[in-house]
């Protein structure tokens, strides 16, 4: 079995890196990023509460998946969406 990724592996850049969608040729969200690096449930949800954590304006707890309504807020910026992947550990 392969050892679960970095999502920083998958999104390498702001290029990397979409909005709106869950992904496109060119890139990902960040639930699809946290997914596609091999990452459990349980990683998910610490996904969920750096993002509490860090902002916890953007965070919409009713939501079908919180990730994606973080990813998808207008504020949202790339170095957002790192910080959130470094204070998670994934």
């Amino acid at each position: 079995m392969t050892a679960p990724r970095s999502v920083l592996d998958i999104l390498t850049d702001e290029g990397r890196w979409v909005k709106g969608v869950a992904a496109t040729n060119q890139g990902w969200c960040l639930a699809v990023a946290v997914v596609k690096a091999g990452r459990t449930a349980h990683e998910l949800r610490a996904v969920e509460d750096a993002i509490l954590v860090l902002f916890p304006e953007r965070f919409n707890a009713t939501a079908a998946c919180p990730i994606i309504g973080f990813n998808d807020h207008p504020e949202t910026t790339f170095e957002d969406v790192v910080r959130v992947v470094k204070v998670a550990g994934v």
